[in-house]
């Protein structure tokens, strides 16, 4: 009877706090939110994992996501996931710490001005990526996070090098004839690629492939 009891008592706590987490979700994804693009385009992707994490019956990691939607849906700064707070392989660390890296990079460059929906995109790709491969038992969920992660930073990088290409280009005082001339000796400048990703067997391009357009003009 005793162990019966203590089933039930833990029953009735976790039924408690699926509840509790699923109006976090609730909450996050009904608010409506404030501050810079970058906040707001932030706000909608972490209430997509959020609910996706939901779905899956991963209350904890659907509460953590309702979290930083509700803190960046405030106007507030969310930083990329700290990868110290979970459990990896040296090599996993080692991957993740890299990839943080190019992240910040393309955060202090200005990427969340430059294209505010691939920022927000990059990072909470990034932070879904971190989750699943902690977890490591879904290998198309990590697959599927990171090549979302590789794709939309991999776009933002090009823009921002196209920007301080053209920034650096700008600065520079006009060059007299002779200097004119010996540069042209030197033939073109290296080109920046932007890459745009069409659907399979078709000429139709969806929002990050007009990002890209937009940046290349």
């Amino acid at each position: 009877m005793k162990r019966r009891l203590v089933f039930l008592m833990g029953m009735a706590a976790f039924a408690l706090g699926a509840c509790a987490n699923g109006n976090l979700v609730k909450n996050a994804a009904d608010m409506k939110p404030t501050g810079s693009a970058f906040n707001m385009a932030l706000h909608k992707e972490y209430v997509a994992l959020a609910k996706t994490e939901q779905k899956e019956g991963d209350h904890m990691d659907a509460a953590v996501f309702a979290r930083r939607a509700a803190t960046s849906g405030a106007g507030k700064n969310v930083a990329p996931d700290n990868i110290f707070d979970r459990s990896y392989s040296n090599n996993q660390r080692a991957t993740l710490l890299n990839a943080r890296a190019r992240l910040e990079d393309a955060i202090s460059a200005g990427g969340p001005k430059i294209n505010a929906g691939l920022m927000a995109k990059a990072q909470s790709q990034f932070d879904c990526w971190a989750q699943e491969l902690e977890e490591n038992t879904q290998p198309k969920d990590i697959a599927a996070c990171k090549k979302g992660f590789d794709k939309s930073l991999g776009i933002l990088e090009n823009s921002i090098a196209a920007r301080m290409a053209y920034m650096k280009f700008k600065s520079k005082k006009p060059m007299k004839k002779a200097m004119v001339k010996k540069a042209a000796k030197k033939g073109p400048r290296k080109p920046v690629d932007f890459i745009v990703y069409f659907g399979f067997d078709s000429a139709t391009i969806d929002d990050e492939a007009r990002d890209v357009i937009k940046s290349a003009a």
